[in-house]
């Protein structure tokens, strides 16, 4: 069974160690990002589920 890719994008480093605990039982390579911008932009008072997708480019 080929290993498969997972991206993981974190607001913050201290969550990596959570998914690969999560995850540890899955044939999941895990790359991590992190952008502690994410998790400050959350306190915006303009912040919007719109404005989360945008800074993630979900579609």
């Amino acid at each position: 069974m080929n290993e498969k890719r997972l991206g993981c994008f974190h607001a913050h480093h201290s969550n990596i160690e959570h998914i690969e605990k999560a995850l540890k039982p899955y044939n999941f390579e895990l790359i991590h990002f992190v952008d502690p911008g994410l998790d400050r932009i959350k306190m915006d008072s303009n912040f919007t589920e719109e404005v989360a997708q945008k800074k993630l480019k979900i579609r």
